[in-house]
């Protein structure tokens, strides 16, 4: 999970590297996150190292884990690159506004 989240934020251009990736899967132990909320939380203090990357990291996760971004409704400028789960149509597919209390279970 970590290091295939971590890919997708490299694809999209942000700086993350093995590293990111350990301290990510190292982050959702200690905290035994459950949720997805808690997991985007240990990724957010693991995988961002810049307020700029967070449009970034809020569309990769979104796509990842199937959450609405919360910046979803901000006018904010978007990356060159986006990343969308392969074989996974969001037309077809809609997901939920919610991800509070979302199970972990599945997400990936």
């Amino acid at each position: 999970m970590a290091t295939g989240f971590g890919i997708a934020l490299h694809d999209a251009g942000l700086p993350v590297g093995p590293d990111r990736c350990e301290r990510l899967a190292r982050a959702v132990t200690v905290m035994g996150a459950t949720t997805v909320a808690e997991l985007r939380a240990c990724a957010l203090a693991t995988m961002v190292s810049d307020p700029g990357q967070m449009p970034t990291f809020d569309r990769v996760f979104a796509a990842v884990f199937g959450g609405p971004s919360p910046f979803r409704h901000l006018n904010l400028p978007t990356a060159g690159r986006s990343y969308e789960r392969p074989g996974r149509n969001p037309k077809q597919d809609p997901k939920q506004d919610k991800d509070e209390g979302k199970s972990l279970h599945g997400a990936v």
